[in-house]
C-alpha cells in the first residue's frame, strides 16, 4: 500500500465513520516513514499529516495492522480538531480518545484499536492481551466489574513491563522516550487531586506538576507515554468514583435534612482521596518487598527487580527535569477545616475498589496528613519553564 492508497483509505474511513465532523477534514497528507521502534503511527497537528510506521509492513497482519493504526491516528485527528475546546484539551488518550475508541470497536466487533500503538508486542503476550481485556471492562455498567478491572490493570501492565526489561536488558535504548503530557484538567488545583494524582504517579514512576491556566489547570506527569496512558485511565476511574460518592452522600444529607457546607465535602474528597492513597501505597510496598505474581499461570517478577525498575526510571525523569531546565514553584500545604467531613470521606473510600480496606486508626493532623517520605521527590506547586 502506498501513499496515495493510505489517503484514500483515510478519506474512506472519515466518510464512513466521520461523515457528521466537517472539521477532520483538515487533514493533509497520509504516509508511510520510519518511526523507529517505538510507535505504530503519529499524528502531526501542525502540519495535519498522519504517519505510519514502515515497520507495519514487515509485521504477519500488515493489511489489518495498517487499518487498525490508521484508525488509531484518526481518533487524535477527531479530539485535536474538534470544535469543543473542553475535548482537544482533554489527554492524548483521556476520555474523549476512549469514547470514539469504544464506538469504533463496537462498530468493528473487535477489539481493533487500543490506547497502546506499538507495532510489535515481543515479551509475554497473554499478560499484555489480559491487561487489553481489563482496560475495557473498566467502562462496564457493572460498577463491581469495572472496580475489580481498573485494580488489575496497572499490576498487569507493571508485570508485562517489567518481564520485558528483563528479557531485552541491553535494549534499554529502545524504552518508548519520556514525555511532559497533560493527564487532567480541572477548574482549580483541588487538595484532592493532587493527592490522588501524586500517588498514581509515583506508583508509575511518573512526576506530577500543574500549571495555573486563564480559567482552568493543567495537571502535567513526565513519564513514559504508554505509563501515562495507564495514569490517565486510572485516574478518570477513580475521579467517577468520587464523584459519585459525594453525590450520593449530598442527596442523603438533603433527605435527612442535614446541611453541610463547603467545607465539610471539601475535607470529605480529601478524605476519600486519602484512603485510596494508603491503599495504593500499601499495594506498592507488596509489589517492592514480594515482588509481583498475578497468577499461579504466569510468571513472577522479583522484588528486586521491581525496585531496580523503579529507581532507573526516577533517575530518568529526574534527569528529564534537568535537561529541561523546568523550575519548580512549591505550593501550599492544604487544610482540612472539617475532621468530621475527613472521616465521613476515609471510611466513604473504602467502597472503592482497589485491594484492600483502610480505616483511620488516629486523628489526621491538621496540614500534615499527606505523607512526603513516600513523595519525596513531588512537588507540591505548579512549573515554569
Amino acid at each position: 500500500m502506498n501513499n496515495k492508497q493510505l489517503k484514500e483509505l483515510a478519506l474512506e474511513y472519515l466518510k464512513t465513520y466521520w461523515h457528521d465532523c466537517p472539521w477532520m477534514l483538515v487533514l493533509n497528507k497520509v504516509e508511510w516513514t520510519n518511526l523507529g521502534i517505538r510507535k505504530a503511527g503519529c499524528y502531526l497537528h501542525y502540519q495535519k499529516s498522519i504517519q505510519l510506521n514502515t515497520a507495519i509492513l514487515d509485521k504477519p497482519g500488515m493489511e489489518q495492522g495498517t487499518k487498525d493504526a490508521l484508525l488509531h491516528e484518526l481518533i487524535h485527528v477527531w479530539q485535536r480538531n474538534h470544535p469543543d475546546e473542553k475535548i482537544k484539551r482533554e489527554p492524548p488518550h483521556g476520555r474523549a480518545f476512549r469514547s470514539q475508541m469504544y464506538r469504533l470497536n463496537g462498530i468493528l466487533g473487535r477489539e481493533a484499536i487500543t490506547t497502546y500503538h506499538n507495532y510489535q508486542m515481543p515479551g509475554n503476550e497473554r499478560i499484555l492481551r489480559k491487561a487489553m481485556a481489563l482496560l475495557a471492562r473498566t467502562k462496564s455498567n457493572n460498577e463491581h466489574e469495572a472496580a475489580i478491572a481498573a485494580a488489575k490493570f496497572t499490576t498487569y501492565m507493571q508485570q508485562y513491563e517489567l518481564q520485558l526489561s528483563e528479557k531485552y536488558l541491553v535494549l534499554a535504548s529502545e524504552l518508548p522516550e519520556l514525555v511532559d503530557q497533560v493527564v487532567a484538567i480541572s477548574r482549580v488545583a483541588d487538595s484532592w487531586r493532587k493527592i490522588l494524582l501524586s500517588s498514581l504517579a509515583y506508583l508509575n514512576a511518573c512526576q506530577l506538576f500543574w500549571r495555573n491556566q486563564s480559567g482552568f489547570v493543567e495537571w502535567h506527569m513526565i513519564g513514559r507515554e504508554h505509563r501515562l496512558d495507564q495514569v490517565v485511565l486510572l485516574y478518570d476511574y477513580l475521579e467517577e468514583a468520587i464523584t459519585r460518592l459525594v453525590t450520593t452522600q449530598q442527596k442523603i444529607a438533603r433527605q435527612e435534612g442535614f446541611s453541610k457546607g463547603r467545607a465539610y465535602w471539601n475535607a470529605f474528597r480529601v478524605g476519600i482521596a486519602n484512603n485510596i492513597y494508603q491503599r495504593l501505597k500499601a499495594d506498592f510496598e507488596i509489589r517492592m518487598h514480594q515482588g509481583i505474581k498475578v497468577d499461579n499461570n504466569q510468571e513472577s517478577v522479583s522484588a528486586l527487580v521491581v525496585q531496580n525498575w523503579h529507581i532507573e526510571e526516577n533517575n530518568a525523569v529526574s534527569a528529564f527535569v534537568a535537561a529541561k531546565n523546568y523550575s519548580f514553584v512549591r505550593g501550599r500545604n492544604y487544610c482540612i477545616t472539617s475532621v468530621a467531613g475527613y472521616y465521613d470521606g476515609h471510611n466513604a473510600g473504602n467502597t472503592v475498589s482497589i485491594n484492600q480496606q483502610i480505616k483511620p486508626s488516629s486523628p489526621p493532623q491538621i496540614n500534615t496528613l499527606w505523607n512526603y517520605n513516600f513523595l519525596p521527590h513531588m512537588p507540591t506547586g505548579s512549573v515554569k519553564n
